[in-house]
């Protein structure tokens, strides 16, 4: 991960001056579970393999003229990828406003959240597992989705952005409008800028794309006559629009042998003989049904896709091992074949389990020599280690030699993630500063005392971690950049000790909250979740666990403290929960009839300003 640090810095600057607005917004967290992704509805005499319709397209984009100038709100196409990744994430916000979409995935403006839900609804659509009781785990559904933004396909020196499912079935198409920047000697020269969304797609519309690029769309409808409708379309040179090249198609009367053929010229339907069909699909490509498709643009589109989740990042990972370091989940021993939760695995005979373990580390790792993204976990308690390995939502623990660990630690100078204490809700033992370090820096992914600079100038980068932890537990980690000089007689203000370069200035970039005893992180934290609980009950007049006892009813109110959906994340989201409980079943112990979230409120991680969304009571 070190050699990726200085773009990564770049594009992190970059990223914040792009979404600085968003710092202002305070965006709720949705509350609604994950749903089940629903079947497409259709009439109810007709199935769903019977009825086909026309793409969901923005009005703007899909024209047959070459007027519209209509332009996305998204900048940069790293921008519709990133609320792609947050659409797969949360399809329960599908059903929501678009207005409560905006305030809560943290987008600069209204258009956008248009765009994210016809997105999100295209993407559960194509999905085919059902979410409802977590039977697909989250590191299924990422690995579904993919992109590729490298692919020209109308031939005009700009790549689009297609989106669309590791099937190759086609989610959504953009394309980037076309600004004229100068001529010289009749030569003239252009510039692509902001992505235009062209159409969205779900597996009723039957999309797929050609080796020249083109588009083609093919519905069937059912009633008293069966119509078949394929259309071809072409990005314009620019951009802007779809352009239409063909329509045409073949239709039949319910009990009729007879087959009419057709083409649309002006929106007039006009009869075709057969042969005429049969030249426009020895032109164009026939008529594909549903399964055909998606193998249709796989072999001759020329799309490379690409994870959604970059495979230089955490997002797989995690999602596949986390619940197993967070206590959640269960592991397959492969020498025993018993399941145990991570704290209650003995690793050696006659030792301690690993919660009690003083050495306890892991690296994501390419074990098996598969994909990177398909890295495994690999554990090392000082005196044994482990590989975690994930398959369809199983997770087996299997010891491995001492020789392949001193393999993987040699690897370790120019492989992308680096060795890190385990942090873990039921490690017994206190973090040390030096691991508390040694997190920080896995999440940033920068060692401290690293540099890069030219010209005169090196840049240092610190993982500064406060001498104690906070009265929660928690140790304050900054990351701070350091700026040095070129010791020279001409740079005034240069100290003349020396020394090759001096200090000009510092600047502190990042902060993280890391709990002494779990490894629990907040990042661009510097108050702690339970600092904005209390401030959150000075605010409600209520504290956390406060029981109210009525006539037969029981209430008790807890404050549940998550991170804002906000791409910023600078902000706590804190709501008031309130459980009702009937007769005597809180006094028994038993579970509360219901649930339900009263009031919530957003407290900033630094200065803990309180603040409220206006589509949620504060109180």
């Amino acid at each position: 991960m070190k050699r990726y640090i200085a773009f990564g810095l770049c594009f992190l600057m970059l990223l914040s001056l792009c979404s600085c607005n968003a710092y202002e917004k305070i965006l709720p967290v949705a509350t609604s579970p994950e749903p089940t992704v629903p079947d497409i509805t259709t009439p109810e005499e007709i199935t769903t393999d019977q009825q086909e319709t026309t793409p969901t397209v923005p009005q703007s984009g899909w024209t047959d003229t070459n007027e519209s100038v209509h332009t996305e709100p998204f900048t940069f196409d790293y921008e519709i990828i990133d609320a792609y990744r947050v659409a797969v994430k949360r399809f329960d916000l599908i059903d929501e406003t678009v207005d409560t979409i905006y305030k809560e995935v943290g987008l600069e403006n209204i258009r956008q959240a248009e765009i994210f839900k016809q997105l999100a609804q295209s993407a559960r659509a194509f999905y085919p597992y059902n979410d409802e009781n977590g039977a697909a785990v989250t590191y299924e559904r990422l690995n579904y989705f993919r992109y590729d933004d490298k692919t020209d396909l109308n031939g005009d020196g700009a790549p689009e952005l297609v989106l669309l499912t590791e099937k190759y079935e086609v989610l959504a198409i953009y394309s980037y409008s076309r600004r004229r920047v100068d001529v010289y000697n009749d030569r003239v020269s252009y510039y692509y800028h902001n992505p235009l969304l062209l159409a969205t797609f779900t597996p009723q519309e039957g999309c797929w794309i050609d080796s020249e690029g083109r588009i083609h769309v093919n519905s069937t409808t059912y009633s008293a006559t069966t119509i078949k409708r394929h259309t071809v379309y072409e990005i314009a040179q620019g951009g802007k629009q779809l352009n239409r090249i063909v329509e045409y198609g073949e239709e039949s009367a319910y009990g009729s042998s007879g087959m009419r053929y057709y083409k649309i010229t002006d929106s007039e339907n006009t009869a075709i003989t057969q042969e005429g069909f049969n030249a426009l699909n020895a032109q164009y490509g026939k008529y594909l049904d549903r399964s055909e498709r998606a193998n249709a643009t796989r072999e001759q589109s020329g799309l490379n896709i690409l994870s959604l989740y970059s495979r230089y990042g955490r997002e797989f990972p995690e999602a596949k091992f986390r619940p197993v370091f967070n206590g959640e989940k269960q592991v397959l021993v492969e020498k025993t074949g018993e399941y145990v939760f991570l704290k209650d695995y003995v690793p050696v005979d006659g030792g301690v389990p690993f919660s009690k373990c003083d050495v306890l580390r892991y690296v994501y790792y390419d074990v098996d020599d598969d994909e990177i993204f398909e890295a495994e976990a690999v554990i090392d308690c000082g005196i044994a280690q482990f590989v975690l390995t994930y398959n369809k939502g199983l997770v087996t623990l299997t010891e491995i030699s001492n020789e392949r660990w001193q393999e993987i630690e040699n690897d370790m100078v120019c492989y992308i993630f680096s060795i890190c204490s385990l942090s873990a809700p039921w490690r017994e033992n206190l973090l040390s500063r030096e691991e508390i370090q040694d997190i920080a820096s896995d999440i940033w992914g920068v060692e401290d005392g690293e540099s890069t600079g030219a010209l005169g100038t090196l840049i240092v980068y610190r993982v500064v971690v406060s001498e104690e932890p906070d009265e929660d537990g928690y140790y304050l980690v900054t990351f701070r950049s350091e700026y040095y000089h070129r010791t020279a007689e001409e740079f005034e203000g240069c100290p003349q000790d020396g020394s090759e370069y001096h200090l000009h200035e510092y600047h502190d970039d990042y902060y993280m909250l890391v709990h002494e005893r779990t490894g629990e992180i907040w990042e661009n934290a510097t108050i702690s979740p339970a600092k904005a609980k209390k401030l959150a009950s000075e605010y409600w007049g209520v504290a956390d666990g406060q029981v109210i006892v009525g006539v037969n009813k029981t209430f008790v109110l807890h404050f549940v403290v998550q991170e804002s959906v906000s791409l910023t994340n600078h902000f706590y989201c804190v709501t008031m929960q309130v459980e009702h409980y009937e007769d005597d079943s809180y006094e028994n112990g038993e579970e509360a009839q219901k649930v339900e979230n009263l009031y919530r409120i957003y407290v900033h991680k630094g200065d803990g300003t309180v603040s409220t969304c206006p589509d949620y009571s504060g109180k």
